[in-house]
Parts: structure tokens; C-alpha cells; sequence
């Protein structure tokens, strides 16, 4: 990974989100985050007992659930 600041550990914060701050990305409930957590639907990373989300993970179940309009 390259970094694009000199504070590569504060670049690298930026790109976890707390629970609070992907459920309120994604605009749905803490708890049905969990839910989404807990049946694999959106990838976390565990660092002791916190629980953490990739900004990228979060992309990409936006992306993946994303429909598209065929035109009429």
C-alpha cells in the first residue's frame, strides 16, 4: 500500500471506520450493521475486541447491492 502523506498510520485510520461511522455511511442502524457483520454480508477487521470497517469494504457492498436503470 502506498501512502500519501507523511503520517501513513493516520492515512491508514482514515480508512477504518468505527461501527457508528460505516452504519451512519450506509444509513441503516448500528444493529442491523451487526446483522450484516454477523452473516458475512460486509467484511470487518477485529483488532482485539473492536470491531472495524474498510472504507473499501463498505464500497463494495454499496456496489455490489447497486442496480441499474436499463433504458426504456
Amino acid at each position: 500500500m502506498q501512502f500519501q502523506t507523511r503520517e501513513p498510520a493516520r492515512e491508514l485510520a482514515e480508512h477504518l471506520l468505527t461501527p457508528h461511522e460505516a452504519a451512519e455511511a450506509l444509513r441503516i442502524s448500528a444493529r442491523k450493521l451487526w446483522a450484516l457483520k454477523d452473516a458475512g454480508e460486509i467484511s470487518h477487521v477485529k483488532i482485539g475486541r473492536l470491531v472495524r470497517y474498510p472504507a473499501a469494504s463498505v464500497r463494495k457492498f454499496i456496489a455490489d447491492r447497486a442496480t441499474t436503470v436499463s433504458p426504456a
